[in-house]
């Protein structure tokens, strides 16, 4: 059963070095790691995963690289539900952190709107204590999450990520 946690300011940390990690295996198969999701937002409580925005030139280039990225703990996935992504999930490690690496071809639409919605709750603290309330209304008193968790929030996700690519867009 998953579990919400408090903010946790060492997640940008653990972020970098697993960036880093990536970055030495995957060579110029990959251009930017981008850190998204809960733990990529001050204040915001967050599953213990750490979500990772690949931008790639090519998948095949990328999919070169699975036996290596297994040998690290990652899983490849495939599209996974999304086409146009390239997914891959490291398990939980000791420390109780997972991670996902999202991978699109440079310029997708879902690295757009990825990086808009991220920036744009680190520029609206507002919207941040309203995500936190709506994450906060699936939790038992224990942080475990329910199985409407991810349904729940969709709505409010799938809002936002509008407006905010409209902001941006607008800049």
């Amino acid at each position: 059963m998953k579990r919400l946690l408090p903010h946790d300011d060492r997640w940008a940390i653990i972020f970098q070095d697993e960036k880093t990690r990536l970055e030495n295996i995957l060579g110029d198969a990959v251009i930017r790691i981008h850190h998204i999701g809960s733990t990529a937002i001050a204040t915001l409580p967050a599953k213990p995963i750490i979500d990772m925005l690949a931008e790639v030139s090519s998948f095949k280039n990328l999919e070169a690289h699975n036996q290596a990225l297994e040998l690290i703990g990652y899983e490849a996935r495939g599209e996974y539900g999304i086409v146009g992504r390239r997914y891959y999930k490291k398990h939980q490690t000791p420390n109780d952190l997972g991670f996902h690496l999202h991978a699109y071809l440079e310029n997708s639409f879902q690295i757009k709107r990825h990086l808009a919605f991220r920036n744009y709750l680190r520029l609206k603290p507002e919207f941040v204590q309203k995500y936190a309330e709506i994450k906060n209304q699936y939790c038992d008193v224990n942080g475990f999450l329910s199985g409407d968790y991810q349904l729940a929030k969709k709505p409010f996700v799938d809002a936002l990520s509008i407006e905010a690519m409209e902001y941006f867009e607008n800049q």
